[in-house]
């Protein structure tokens, strides 16, 4: 199977006195407020055994200890471009000092800075570390300069033709490694992206999902809908983007049997999607957090239809019973029942009476 690699734009830096700088490998400041957020946002993308491998420099170290429940390898070649004499001045002190080349970097962004890393330098580096992971899945955490240099090599990109690209901070660029070669399968998504109606369609298209399916998905999408729209009345603040396209997409892979919601969780983190991957891959079994997320919510929406039609938990927990041969299958129907009216009692406790 292919390998993922999730390159990981680190947060925002505290730049002094709030003026934006262009920042090379050889100023390092620390995160801002506003970059913690961005880096404490990302945690919830990335629950699984992931390798993590980091740039060196301490933004992109306080980034991954946010992201991270542990240390990452640190890796010189994931360090920023050289920026050479711009390194640490205002946009406005180097068109000032430099008007030739950075009028010429504004035609050709592919020319290096004054005195500064080349995008062919900075590219060759960073997919030299890239293509030393064996891991099947690892996430990096690095600089949008690096991002854009590998991007540049890979695609084959006109830096004359096409516009300087941008990858916002705190965002998830997806490359997929196969047999030595790298592709791009996603750019500068941020943790709160979703999918919307076009795309769904899309890939429940390229899925080849049955229309029956279709409908259970949608009808699931109804009832988490209907408990999304209750629980932020009552002021709970949840992503109803990411649960609708959650729900319409859970068993979108369903055809191919037991292992279908990890399958739709590798295709969604293709393109970048990671709180939906993990919503989907975890649906039969959500970790159960204190407080309500989205997750749960998908969880329970689903047990309450059965086909396409809204029933109670009673009803769903009783026809899914029929089907336990085993003793541990009759071991994980409990478990889920048990989770099931557990999350019920929760939402209630929020809105103040039964939520079925």
């Amino acid at each position: 199977m292919a390998g993922l690699i999730y390159l990981i734009r680190h947060g925002e830096p505290a730049f002094l006195q709030g003026q934006k700088l262009c920042l090379g490998n050889r100023s390092d400041p620390p995160l801002s407020e506003e970059g913690v957020r961005q880096a404490k946002a990302l945690k919830s993308c990335f629950q699984r055994n992931e390798a993590v491998y980091c740039s060196p420099m301490v933004r992109c170290l306080q980034t991954a200890k946010y992201i991270f429940d542990r240390e990452p390898v640190k890796n010189p070649e994931l360090a920023e471009m050289d920026m050479g004499r711009w390194d640490g001045l205002t946009f406005h002190e180097i068109r000032e000092s430099y008007p030739e080349t950075y009028a010429r970097r504004g035609l050709d962004w592919s020319l290096p800075a004054s005195g500064g890393e080349c995008l062919e330098e900075a590219a060759r580096r960073a997919q030299k570390a890239i293509l030393g992971i064996s891991d099947e899945e690892a996430a990096i955490v690095t600089h949008e300069g690096i991002i854009r240099a590998l991007l540049w090599k890979i695609k084959d990109a006109d830096a004359k033709k096409e516009p300087l690209p941008r990858y916002p901070y705190g965002s998830i660029t997806v490359l997929k490694i196969e047999s030595g070669k790298l592709t791009v399968t996603a750019e500068g998504v941020l943790p709160e992206a979703f999918p919307d109606d076009s795309e769904i369609c899309e890939i429940l298209k390229i899925c080849r999902t049955p229309d029956e399916v279709i409908r259970h998905c949608e009808a699931v999408c109804a009832a988490a809908d209907e408990l999304c729209a209750k629980l932020s009345k009552a002021g709970l603040r949840l992503s109803r983007g990411q649960l609708r396209a959650a729900a319409k997409l859970h068993d979108m892979c369903r055809t191919i049997g037991a292992g279908h919601p990890k399958a739709a969780a590798r295709i969604l983190r293709e393109r970048g999607y990671m709180k939906i991957a993990y919503m989907i891959e975890h649906h039969h079994d959500i970790w159960e957090n204190d407080q309500l997320d989205e997750g749960q919510i998908l969880f329970l929406a689903d047990k309450l239809v059965l086909g396409s039609r809204r029933v109670t938990l009673e009803e769903r927990f009783e026809e899914s019973l029929k089907k336990c041969r085993t003793a541990e299958a009759l071991k994980k129907h409990t478990e889920r029942k048990e989770k099931a009216f557990r999350i019920d009692r929760k939402i209630s406790q929020h809105l103040g009476g039964n939520v079925q």
